[in-house]
């Protein structure tokens, strides 16, 4: 009876370690043979996809849009950045020539009032 106990003992720990060897076998598997990349799905998994894909338009007269594209709405800003940058050099003149002002009216205050 200890005899049999012991044989089923050996057997299940043969079994376990083949166990492991297998999956160790088919995790390596997979890692050489069944990459993401090489999936018939990547191109809609890819995470950097939007990074390397091209605007869906340039400007209003890209060539690439065909007469029923429907790409070209009104009211679209197609130069957001660059009228938002001239914006805020306006903006920084108009606060420097507010400075400027606000200054040579006080020293103007000052040396009138220091004067008399």
């Amino acid at each position: 009876m200890i005899c049999n106990d012991f044989k089923q003992v050996l057997s299940q720990e043969e079994e376990s370690i083949r166990r492991r060897q297998d999956a160790l076998e088919l995790n390596n598997y997979r890692r050489l043979y069944q990459k993401r990349e090489d999936c018939r799905e990547w191109d809609l998994n890819d995470r950097n996809r939007w990074k390397s894909l091209k605007p869906t338009r340039l400007t209003d007269n890209d060539p690439r849009l065909g007469v029923s594209s429907g790409q070209i709405f009104a009211g679209e800003d197609l130069r957001a950045s660059e009228r938002k940058k001239a914006q805020q050099e306006q903006l920084k003149e108009y606060f420097d020539l507010q400075v400027t002002n606000s200054r040579q009216y006080i020293s103007r205050v000052f040396s009138q009032n220091h004067i008399e």
